[in-house]
């Protein structure tokens, strides 16, 4: 039985969210917490498995615990829910990498989705990261806060200041300004420590939080890439053969083609349903690249496709000179043999995929209204691309909300 902790000081509506969630207990049971210290207290005596957390506290606030969930609990999930007051925080939202985003007024089916959803990854994965050093500074932008993180990683020991929201300055040993900032984001299993005082506010720093972030995923996959070269002296660039390394499920001794076994496996695992036209007369292909517009916000953004279920692409938006429509069908085709799988399982059908490899991460989604079979569903497939992990909270919230828009403009 999974455990899940729910913390914020607004009793009422904890204690209607937990009576919510009873209806799912027979995968999970619900602990509460009225703020930050009676959450670490239940934290260190029962093995909790996902905390959603508010951030606006007494005594121990969220960016408190979940600094102490950095330090101490690196592999438990966390969402956070939270109310931002005006349109530029919303509009900042946007532009964030956060995995696990909830925004007030809540919509109690979406968090129940995604609860089920991490504790789904979890036994599936078998290990599952907390929230990124990342995803906490952006945190704090959208709150505001004035603070100095204190950013640990094995010997190495950096500080970010924050004054107002706003990231002015950053130092390691050797390094400041934005250059110290690069370095510290940079850093793996770090440990971060809140203090809700700016120590230093000699501004050093210029460019936004997200220029930074961004310029920070580039330096650490250069510096990977120089390195790997150097390991192995003969390094190619990125292209279809990584993903083809993961594509486990082709067996090319029965088939000439990787597609033609593509297009076969596809027939043999779709639930029957109506032939559905895509090209309706209420979109375009180029309507449908503006609804995958927003996507090129990203952190980390290298491509986005739509397909339909036997991997016939409607539409491309790449990054650049990439493989993207290779890739989007051979992750199509491992996104419908897990829901061959799933369904062998009788556990339901497999909605999304997410494929992490050295170099890029690939999420696949699935939007079927056909399963009853009643005309005038859509059926349809979204891969997204990234180079880095810290956009892919953002590209989840996303995926899901433009794959429902498409689907309608099929209609």
């Amino acid at each position: 039985m999974k455990n899940i902790l729910l913390v914020d000081d607004e009793k009422g509506f904890l204690l209607s969210l937990s009576d919510g969630l009873k209806s799912y207990s027979d995968m999970f049971k619900v602990l509460i917490a009225f703020n930050g210290k009676e959450a670490v207290t239940i934290l260190n005596s029962t093995k909790i498995d996902l905390v959603v957390t508010d951030l606006k506290m007494p005594e121990m606030d969220g960016f408190q615990l979940l600094a102490y969930l950095t330090r101490h609990f690196t592999d438990i999930p966390t969402i956070v829910i939270t109310a931002f007051g005006t349109p530029d925080m919303e509009e900042k939202l946007l532009t964030m990498g956060a995995t696990q985003y909830l925004e007030k007024p809540l919509d109690f089916d979406v968090l129940a989705d995604n609860i089920l959803q991490h504790i789904t990854r979890g036994d599936s994965q078998g290990h599952i990261q907390g929230i990124t050093l990342g995803v906490f500074l952006q945190f704090l932008e959208l709150e505001g806060k004035t603070c100095t993180l204190t950013v640990t990683s094995g010997k190495n020991v950096g500080k970010l200041y924050f004054l107002e929201g706003e990231l002015i300055n950053a130092k390691t040993e050797t390094l400041e300004g934005e250059e110290a900032a690069y370095e510290i984001i940079g850093w793996n299993e770090t440990e971060i420590e809140i203090n809700y005082s700016c120590a230093n506010k000699a501004k050093a720093i210029t460019s936004p939080l997200s220029f930074i972030l961004m310029e920070s995923c580039k330096i650490k996959d250069e510096v990977l890439e120089q390195f790997e070269e150097q390991e192995t002296g003969d390094i190619k660039e990125r292209d279809i053969d990584n993903i083809q390394e993961i594509d486990f499920l082709v067996d090319k001794k029965e088939h000439e083609t990787k597609q033609n076994y593509i297009e076969e496996e596809y027939e043999e695992c779709l639930i029957s349903q109506p032939e559905i036209e895509y090209k309706s007369n209420n979109i375009g292909i180029v309507t449908a690249q503006e609804r995958l517009e927003p996507f090129k916000s990203i952190i980390g953004f290298e491509g986005v496709g739509v397909l339909t279920p036997t991997g016939d692409p409607i539409v491309m938006l790449p990054a650049g000179e990439s493989n993207l429509m290779k890739i989007a069908i051979l992750a199509n085709n491992i996104l419908v043999n897990a829901q061959k799988a799933s369904q062998e399982m009788d556990i339901g059908s497999c909605k999304m995929i997410h494929i992490e490899t050295d170099r890029i991460h690939l999420l696949a989604r699935c939007l079927n209204e056909s399963e009853d079979s009643c005309s005038g569903k859509v059926h349809i497939h979204m891969v997204l691309m990234l180079s880095c992990e810290d956009g892919i909270g953002l590209a989840k919230l996303k995926m899901a909300s433009v794959i429902k828009l498409l689907a309608d403009d099929f209609k």
